[in-house]
């Protein structure tokens, strides 16, 4: 995922380890609900433990559902998507604009 591999170059953006931070910090919270609520599912029958993941991948998640695709597992694994894909807006959004060339720190290398 671009998150995970431009960690180490995020300085090049003006909020750019913040940004990945939180991204990082929401795609985990993320998968660790959709983690329990899979599981939720597999142990019982009924369980409205699938509201958590709406709400925590929403909007998207309305998209997913208005979607004309099968529910069950097709609809989980949407979610999960649309949970990593709001992730990844949300590092997109967060981290600014690019820093000029000559705005890295002291002792920084700057990679290419």
């Amino acid at each position: 995922m671009e998150i995970v591999r431009n960690l180490g170059r995020s300085v090049d953006f003006r909020n750019g380890r913040v940004a990945a931070w939180i991204a990082v910090g929401y795609a985990a919270v993320m998968l660790i609900v959709a983690a329990s609520v899979g599981v939720t599912l597999l142990v019982t029958e009924d369980s409205f433990a699938g509201v958590w993941l709406f709400a925590i991948t929403f909007p998207l998640s309305i998209v997913v559902l208005l979607a004309p695709i099968p529910g069950g597992l097709v609809t989980f694994v949407a979610l999960v998507a649309a949970g990593l894909l709001q992730a990844w807006i949300l590092w997109r959004v967060l981290r600014g604009p690019r820093r000029s060339s000559g705005a890295a720190g002291v002792g920084e290398e700057r990679g290419g």
